[in-house]
């Protein structure tokens, strides 16, 4: 049995870096990264020691094939990612600030990642899984809607415990509303929910997000800052355990400035490692891989599901602090698979810290 299984984006993240050109000048370089949210997710519980398969779609390219390799060498089942011969691997271009936060410029028009399809092979992977996860990305086009969909319900009626990071990417989308209603399309089967403090705000209060136009004509969406001290932030956990009673887990991220994890009875704050970023791209899904691989440490015994977890006795602060520490790590090195960490070196890491 597979601890979890993962639907969603497949593409290459192209890494900005400095290169020395022949006249040994500095100039601006990408470097293509494998990724995608739900890919580097399962990538970090894969190199935590936990079995992991993914559903996706790549296109026949030189792209397309160094994923599969990627995901290959972490230990990731393909046997369900499927290659479009017509339609090329999606692009995303990631430009970054002097705080290694980035900003996405997706080639998604069309983009083989959304022609992922439904079909019994799936089907039986989830089936076989402990976990099911999933982002927003995969609902923005079809077939990938209804694959997700179909993969939700199939999830759903096998008993499965379902994880959803919305990972909102504002400029995939026509509107916020759009993206707004996708996220609350899934959360009704979400059993943990990862989200940051922004989106989290955004989700509750719509009337905050800034409908702009840039110099360029083009729209773009701002989502509020918030942090993670603030009333409204508690405000906004509670509505959603009310809104959604299934809802067992939901971790609310603030990059630097640390995450809380939420039970409907319990909260816990913990604060970041500080370290100098490089690139934070995939240090939002470190923390989900870490943190479900902590819930996969409360497995119990022939039960599966929602009923396969001891939720009463779950060390919030300690799986927190791994989940901190997972995605901090990922943020040392450029790109998002390539720089997760394994076991040892996680360990290596948090122990760096302890007379700090």
């Amino acid at each position: 049995m597979w601890d979890i299984t993962a639907l969603g984006e497949l593409l290459i993240d192209m890494a900005p870096i400095s290169v020395n050109d022949e006249e040994d000048q500095p100039v601006s370089a990408y470097l293509p990264k494998p990724g995608g949210a739900p890919a580097n997710c399962i990538a970090q519980l894969a190199k935590l020691g936990r079995k992991v398969a993914m559903i996706g779609c790549v296109g026949h390219d030189v792209f397309g094939q160094r994923i599969l390799d990627a995901l290959r060498n972490v230990d990731i089942d393909v046997s369900c990612v499927q290659v479009d011969t017509e339609i090329p691997t999606t692009l995303a271009f990631v430009s970054l600030n002097e705080e290694g936060d980035r900003e996405f410029t997706f080639y998604r028009k069309p983009g083989a990642d959304l022609r992922v399809k439904w079909n019994r092979e799936a089907e039986k992977l989830i089936k076989d899984s402990y976990i099911f996860h999933l982002g927003t990305l995969s609902l923005v086009d079809e077939p990938s809607i209804t694959t997700t969909m179909k993969a939700l319900e199939c999830a759903k009626e096998s008993g499965k415990l379902i994880s959803f990071d919305p990972n909102f990417r504002l400029n995939l989308w026509p509107s916020f509303q759009a993206l707004r209603k996708a996220t609350a399309s899934v959360l009704p089967y979400a059993h943990v929910v990862k989200i940051s403090g922004d989106e989290l705000r955004a989700f509750c209060h719509p009337d905050q997000v800034q409908d702009l136009v840039n110099a360029k004509g083009k729209r773009e969406y701002s989502l509020p800052d918030v942090q993670p001290e603030e009333d409204e932030v508690k405000e906004d956990i509670g509505r959603l355990f009310k809104d959604y009673p299934q809802l067992k887990i939901l971790a609310v991220t603030f990059g630097a400035k640390g995450s809380i994890l939420a039970m409907k009875d319990r909260k816990v704050f913990i604060p970041a490692y500080s370290i100098r970023a490089v690139d934070t791209t995939g240090s939002g899904d470190a923390f989900m891989g870490a943190l479900l691989s902590g819930l996969l440490e409360s497995k119990l015994e022939g039960k599966i599901g929602v009923d396969g977890i001891f939720w009463d006795d779950l060390a919030l602060e300690e799986m927190g602090r791994f989940a901190n520490a997972c995605g901090a790590y990922a943020a040392l090195r450029y790109g998002a698979i390539p720089s997760l960490g394994e076991k040892d070196k996680m360990e290596e890491f948090i122990y760096s810290f302890q007379d700090k």
